[in-house]
């Protein structure tokens, strides 16, 4: 029997390429593979409503020309060099049971295609399923009945050797995390996976689509969430950059987060040249002179007295795409107050102005010490989002609620 892990690693080698070697015929042998792999596929009732036409440049050109010429413009220059086209057509009615709409049936033969395309990764075919055609002359040209729905059409090759591929990895996913970010109005969208060291690893990905070494709110939800289900007061947190975060439950809906031992020289940050990273050599309009702190991810943080004042949407993505920092930068306008709170305001990488940023608190508390603002290593760091209590005392500490939305 197929280990589970067998089974995800066929999933992730599974792709839609877009270069097939055109001198490469499917044998017979591999396409009767593929349809038994679809014959298998579950269905409501064991109906099978799906059917499939297929046209094999080797056996029949006139029918794979004919199919090839129904596709949008755009698939026809790489779908041209496939073997084999096929219709995916759907039963509109169950067959089997008699007269009555099938409502399942474009789920099941959804399911079908997906195992004929799983199936031909087993056999070192790439499968790629399209949209764009047009329905109306396949139906003209094939003679397709009216008891069926038109679903895709999938093309079957073998694929050209040395084409760049974009596999699955659990490193580097394939979903487009920029239109998720975009559709739910987020900052961040968090991926949270098994970890050899921690209780869990997480995968975090900025609003652009970029991936981001660290998370401060991020871990402090994922924190509660994993405590919650598994009934206890503390877990860990694995990142990309090997950090090893601890979680503590400190109130109903309260968290504690250890984010670790802030990096303040030069190459740790990074930048670019070698700096004194409490004076760097910045200054834009308003700002200048700011510290760099290194919290898991890049930091600079400038100090001011009026935050109001300073125009953080015009400058925050020249000073993101500065040439003193080769991975981009998180910027924190802070403002210390006679209290020794710190108002802080952040243009954080990837996303722009966001309402919270758990690691720019700990770096604006880390530079305010620093340059002799604070005389306690431990305050409160009030953000547009909400305050956050942050402590340095060798590692640097962040305790504050979450809440849903």
């Amino acid at each position: 029997m197929m280990s589970k892990q067998d089974l995800l690693s066929l999933m992730k080698a599974r792709h839609s390429g877009r270069s097939y070697d055109t001198t490469r015929a499917i044998s017979q042998e591999d396409m009767d593979i593929l349809m038994e792999a679809v014959r298998l596929t579950p269905s409501c009732f064991g109906d099978e409503p799906w059917r499939y036409v297929i046209c094999n440049k080797q056996n029949n050109q006139s029918a794979w020309e004919k199919l090839l010429n129904c596709l949008d413009k755009s698939n026809q220059k790489w779908a041209k060099d496939a073997q084999v086209l096929i219709i995916s057509l759907s039963a509109k009615n169950f067959r089997k049971r008699g007269k009555g709409e099938n409502l399942w049936a474009s789920h099941d033969t959804g399911a079908a295609n997906y195992a004929l395309m799983l199936q031909a990764a087993s056999v070192n075919l790439m499968a790629h399923q399209m949209g764009g055609f047009d329905r109306d002359k396949i139906v003209e040209r094939f003679n397709i009945s009216d008891d069926f729905n038109v679903m895709s059409v999938i093309a079957v090759g073998y694929e050209e050797e040395g084409a760049e591929t974009n596999s699955r990895s659990t490193n580097n996913l394939d979903w487009n995390y920029r239109q998720i970010a975009d559709q739910s109005s987020c900052d961040q969208v968090i991926i949270i996976t098994m970890s050899n060291a921690a209780d869990c690893f997480i995968h975090i990905y900025n609003a652009d689509g970029s991936r981001a070494e660290m998370c401060g709110n991020a871990a402090r939800c994922v924190g509660y969430l994993i405590m919650s289900e598994k009934g206890t007061e503390y877990i860990t947190i694995e990142l990309i950059n090997k950090r090893i975060l601890e979680c503590f439950k400190v109130g109903d809906k309260s968290i504690k987060v250890n984010m670790g031992k802030p990096l303040l020289k030069w190459h740790e940050i990074p930048l670019s040249t070698d700096c004194d990273t409490l004076h760097l050599p910045i200054e834009l309009e308003m700002l200048k002179d700011p510290v760099a702190v290194n919290i898991g991810n890049p930091h600079i943080v400038f100090f001011v007295d009026n935050m109001s004042e300073i125009p953080l949407r015009n400058l925050g993505p020249k000073l993101e795409n500065h040439v003193l920092f080769p991975q981009k930068i998180n910027i924190s306008i802070a403002q210390v107050e006679k209290s020794g709170e710190i108002a802080l305001r952040v243009w954080e990488r990837g996303t722009g102005i966001t309402a919270s940023c758990g690691s720019a608190a700990c770096a604006a508390l880390v530079a305010s010490t620093l340059r002799g603002y604070l005389t306690a290593q431990q305050t409160s760091v009030d953000l547009p989002g909400g305050k956050l209590l942050i402590e340095w005392a060798n590692n640097v500490f962040m305790t504050g609620d979450i809440g849903f939305l």
